[in-house]
Formats: structure tokens, sequence, C-alpha cells
């Protein structure tokens, strides 16, 4: 066997019944789909995790700043989020595509990524085997100076 034969799985998710476009098969996202959905997104989500990551009893001008620019974010991308994720797993990515699950209701939305997120989960062998190995990669990556948000 070779890897170029390796092809991921995929599964059919119902959460668009009753829209009138059938089904939809997602695949789980790999590393490589993570990655270029967090270039498009990474000043928002590192926004967004200082935000969390602040001390709120050491209040500053910068959280204050990141605190805005955070609920910013959430408000003004998290949809084009949304619509990169759920592109990456259907593999429907032309404009056309993305117009159209722009215009999904929000309901339907959650109810792909939340299988998504499921699916990619049990791709990479549960939460468990990928929380075990994330603080071993934050680990690396601030050794290396390339996870400037935790810094």
């Amino acid at each position: 066997m070779s890897f170029a034969a390796y092809r991921r799985p995929q599964k059919s998710v119902e959460a668009t019944k009753g829209l009138g476009i059938g089904d939809i098969q997602i695949r789980p996202l790999n590393e490589g789909d993570i990655s270029v959905i967090y270039a498009v997104h990474a000043a928002g989500i590192e926004t967004v995790f200082r935000s969390l990551m602040a001390d709120e009893t050491k209040p500053t001008a910068a959280m204050a700043g990141d605190n805005a620019a955070a609920i910013s974010f959430v408000i003004r991308d998290i949809p084009t989020l949304a619509v990169d994720i759920i592109a990456a797993a259907t593999g429907f990515d032309n404009p056309d595509e993305r117009a159209g699950i722009a215009s999904l209701p929000f309901s339907v939305k959650v109810d792909i990524l939340k299988e998504i997120v499921a699916f990619s989960l049990e791709a990479e062998g549960g939460l468990e085997k990928l929380i075990g190995f994330l603080p071993a990669a934050a680990k690396n990556l601030l050794a290396a100076g390339s996870l400037r948000v935790l810094q």
C-alpha cells in the first residue's frame, strides 16, 4: 500500500434535511485544513485567546482593546470562519457554494459544525489523544518562538 492511496473518511450529515439540498458529505479536518483556516483568521483568533487568557485582576488599556477586538471578531468574523470550516470539510470551496453555505440558517450551520468537530476528533483518535498531544506541541512551539500569543 502507498500513502497516495489514502483517502480521508467521509460521512453523510442530515443537518440540511428539509432544505431541498439533501444530505451533505463531510470529511474530518486535518492539520492542513486547520492551518489554512487559522492563517485567514489568525489575528481575530489570537485576540480572542488573549482576551480569554487575560488576568482580569490587572486591567490594562491593552486588555480593554483586546476585549473590544474580541467582541468585534465574534460579530464580524465568526460567520466567515463558520463558512470556511464547512467549506473545508465538504470540499465545496467555490464562490457559489460558499455563498450557499453562508445563506444557510444559523441553526443548520451550527449542526454541521458540531458534526465536523465530532468527526474530526473521532478521526484523530478522540479528544483524550488530541489533548494529550497539545501540551507537548505548545511547548515545542514556544521553544521555537512560533507561538507568540502565549509569550
